[in-house]
């Protein structure tokens, strides 16, 4: 294991072995080149240094040398009442055989708080860069009780004023342009529907199917955190922050619960946490004079599932004609064609993610098919 004076040379490691530039790496992190160059000269991060980067990167803070509990100790020791669950998965990797229940532990703590609201469930969504062919069964089968559980919840607060808001936000890395009005809410659903685990989006089907009094589903094209958040009446707050493994899959990682125990005490760190996010999703989900919109509405979803479709087959038959025009310019000595195999090799590398994503969104199309009864062409 990497020593823990050393954090500034790894992260430099990190960054020349991603083929990062200071300017991206400053970008990512929202800060200047000077304080990029001064983070990787560092023997050792502040906790809050260290967040930033594990946080935008991805990153375990094992990576950095650090223990995986690196995050919790000094927060126990503030904040004992406060926290009612916690869970860092990164402190069991190599416990393969338990992986399995420390997964399905950590989704059933969220479902189990979840359950407990009575008038409102506000969750914000932080899609991360994940690609669905390649997330575990032990992780999407994990997530798929969660939201069966979540589901059963709703079927008992369908009265009484209950709402259920979600908020899918595009990933920082993702090409977004950092310009949400460039983008648009079609677009941006798109991408979106793209990265949703196939559980998830099954969910948010069967919400827009039996819930549409109580559910209401929002997208935005630039996140404005990048993790994902909940908030259970004024009960509890939920923080989960994933990880992502070479590939790029975003796995989840460190699980915060945290209860509000006072909502009178305006010392109460948990309180003053609950307004900040209170804030935001007012903020997020409010459609007054907004423009682009954000609300995403069954229509709207629906259309975006066609859009990915047809836009997945024409990349698809685009890059098999390139394909094709490369291989047929081949010559017979090998050593004159070196550019154009990497040509070759670079579209096959493509196609296969696209057959990926193709067999991905087909699932999805057909379900939501099934599920709303669409009918040939049918786009509403």
């Amino acid at each position: 294991m990497a020593t823990a004076e050393k954090h500034g040379k790894l992260l430099d490691d990190f960054i020349k072995g991603n083929n990062l530039t200071i300017e991206r790496v400053a970008d990512y992190l929202e800060k200047s080149r000077p304080f990029v160059y001064a983070l990787i000269k560092k023997g050792k991060f502040s906790r809050s240094e260290m967040a930033l980067v594990c946080t935008v990167f991805g990153l375990s803070p094992s990576f950095f040398g650090e223990d995986g509990l690196y995050f919790k100790t000094p927060y126990n020791q503030i904040n004992r009442n406060y926290l009612a669950d916690f869970i860092c998965i990164s402190s069991y990797q190599s416990d393969r055989d338990g992986l399995t229940d420390l997964i399905g532990k950590y989704f059933g703590i969220i479902a189990d708080h979840f359950v407990q609201a009575e008038r409102r469930v506000s969750i914000y969504d932080y899609l991360g860069r994940s690609r669905n062919a390649l997330a575990s069964a032990v992780y999407t089968g994990a997530q798929g009780e969660y939201f069966r559980k979540l589901e059963d919840s709703l079927r008992k607060n369908k009265e009484g004023g209950f709402k259920y808001e979600r908020i899918l936000a595009l990933p920082k890395l993702y090409d977004n342009h950092n310009n949400e009005a460039l983008q648009g809410l079609g677009e941006a659903l798109v991408q979106a529907v793209r990265l949703l685990y196939k559980e998830a989006f099954f969910h948010l089907v069967r919400c827009f199917q039996e819930f549409d009094a109580t559910f209401d589903l929002y997208c935005l094209g630039v996140p404005t955190r990048l993790y994902h958040y909940g908030i259970v009446d004024k009960k509890y707050l939920i923080s989960a922050y994933d990880r992502h493994d070479e590939s790029g899959t975003a796995l989840p990682d460190l699980l915060f619960v945290e209860k509000i125990t006072d909502l009178e005490d305006t010392t109460d760190p948990v309180r003053t946490l609950l307004d900040v996010y209170d804030r935001e999703v007012a903020k997020i989900t409010s459609e007054l004079g907004r423009s682009p919109q954000r609300r995403v509405t069954k229509a709207i979803f629906i259309h975006s599932v066609y859009s990915l479709r047809k836009t997945i087959a024409e990349d698809k038959s685009r890059r098999l004609e390139l394909l094709a025009k490369e291989e047929d310019g081949l010559s017979s000595d090998i050593s004159l064609d070196l550019e154009r195999l990497k040509k070759i090799d670079s579209q096959r590398r493509f196609l296969k993610a696209l057959e990926e994503d193709e067999r991905d969104i087909e699932e999805k199309f057909q379900f939501m098919k099934n599920q709303f009864s669409l009918k040939g062409g049918d786009l509403y």
